[in-house]
């Protein structure tokens, strides 16, 4: 793990990456001084789960791996944002974060500095905020959907045990 000098070249990529795309220029100029990019070796953890962060991040480059109970649950890449719980409601880290690539690069947004802009730039972190629950609200859909999909399996499952128990019942009927 390194942190990445903030170049005007990486600033640019930055202000290029998932919700900064949506900020304008005098409000990001506001929060980059809040933000640190860190590069990471592929297998590196990021964060733990139960740590407490002190911020959020966002994939920069390249791509992490996000793992609850030691079972990779999902895969980040550029411009997805994780430890948002951090910003919203003051938890720690529900999951492990580890890159999954060599020169994985995550921008770091700490907490106070957020905390900062919400008095002195609400027009930054209303779309912030906006963009987090866009993000979390896309996350609640797909896990929707994929609950949807364990259940059907489960019900199928369920259905198949079921006839099987009812054709040895009936074949052991006849004996």
């Amino acid at each position: 793990m390194e942190i990445i000098e903030r170049t005007e070249e990486i600033k640019e990529k930055v202000k290029n990456t998932g919700i900064f795309k949506y900020i304008p220029e005098e409000d990001f100029k506001a929060v980059e001084k809040f933000i640190n990019i860190i590069r990471f070796r592929k297998g590196e953890t990021v964060i733990s789960e139960g740590e407490i962060t002190g911020g959020m991040f966002m994939v920069m480059k390249g791509k992490v791996e996000v793992i609850k109970n030691n079972v990779k649950i999902a895969e980040l890449e550029e411009g997805e944002i994780f430890g948002e719980s951090d910003i919203l409601l003051n938890r720690n880290a529900s999951a492990t974060i580890k890159s999954a690539e060599d020169d994985t690069q995550i921008i770091y947004i700490i907490r106070g500095g957020i905390e900062n802009l919400e008095k002195s730039n609400p027009s930054f972190t209303t779309i912030f905020y906006k963009n987090i629950a866009k993000t979390a609200l896309t996350r609640l859909i797909n896990l929707d959907k994929e609950y949807v999909k364990i259940m059907e399996k489960f019900q199928e499952m369920k259905q198949k045990e079921e006839l099987s128990k009812l054709r040895e019942k009936i074949f052991k009927s006849k004996e």
